[in-house]
């Protein structure tokens, strides 16, 4: 019988879709890890490999909205020559992702 092999890669961006999704939506107090893992289709325990504990699975969602956010206010930041318009484009133009979005705001919000 072949042993059956785990993209890491693609396991953690499931990991951390999964979490950014329940996050938003529960609260980082509501979402437990059995929770995420049933989700997300994976054992508790592959979470805890890759992030440690549920604090280090919250900072890397923190860290993949903000570098999402950064991103694409690095991409505009290319694309127009007055910075003060282009933050008010970007601000209304609200392009980037409304997940990532709402975990960052709910973070700032507490």
């Amino acid at each position: 019988m072949q042993k059956k092999t785990r993209d890491s890669e693609a396991t953690k961006a499931k990991i951390i879709h999964t979490s950014m999704m329940l996050f938003s939506t529960n609260g980082y107090d509501a979402t437990t890890a059995d929770e995420i893992s049933k989700a997300c289709g994976v054992n508790k325990a592959m979470i805890f490999y890759y992030y440690k504990n549920k604090v280090g699975l919250y900072g890397a969602v923190l860290s993949q909205a903000l570098e999402s956010i950064h991103d694409e206010v690095i991409s505009k930041d290319k694309e127009y020559l007055h910075p003060l318009e282009d933050l008010e484009i970007f601000i209304k133009s609200n392009r980037y992702s409304d997940l990532d979005a709402s975990v960052f705001l709910s973070e700032i919000a507490k």
